[in-house]
């Protein structure tokens, strides 16, 4: 080994000039990134909270519509409202395996009209409103629906 040895070259005077900018660089390219992931944490957490709040919403209205088809295919509660003294009748629905959603509903005598496709003077057609809500209380999400109903008799005789 003639010449000076690994420990004892020495770097050209642009290298020692420039000792440490890579760590500055490198440094800066961290923290960008890190905002940047800050950033992307936040938008995904919204995006969770705002799918969550939509999923409810749809769950209470599923819960409204139900209670109003099935108040509406029972003809038991559309009987109740007619021979009611106000003209109305309070539905509660329950569900076993959905206990954090609460449905109720509420029919109304609205009146007789013509019955729809029946012959004037034969059928009268009984007129209701069917109110239901659906409410997620934890979630603090509600959905209303809102139906109208003819219930078609033969006409009553005097």
């Amino acid at each position: 080994m003639n010449g000076p040895g690994l420990a004892q070259r020495r770097l050209p005077r642009r290298a020692q000039a420039q000792r440490g900018a890579i760590l500055t660089v490198a440094l800066v390219m961290m923290f960008l990134l890190s905002i940047l992931g800050l950033a992307v944490m936040k938008t995904s957490r919204l995006e969770h909270r705002m799918s969550t709040n939509a999923l409810h919403h749809d769950v209470a209205f599923q819960s409204a519509e139900t209670i109003s088809q099935d108040v509406i295919s029972d003809t038991d509660n559309l009987s109740d409202a007619l021979n009611s003294t106000t003209g109305t009748t309070e539905v509660a629905y329950t569900n076993p395996k959905m206990d954090m959603v609460k449905a109720d509903s509420t029919v109304a005598y609205t009146g007789v009209g013509l019955a729809p496709g029946y012959s004037v003077g034969q059928f009268v057609g009984y007129r209701f409103i069917v109110d239901s809500t659906g409410t997620i209380a934890d979630a603090n999400t509600f959905s209303r629906v809102i139906q109208g109903a003819v219930r078609t008799a033969p006409k009553p005789t005097y």
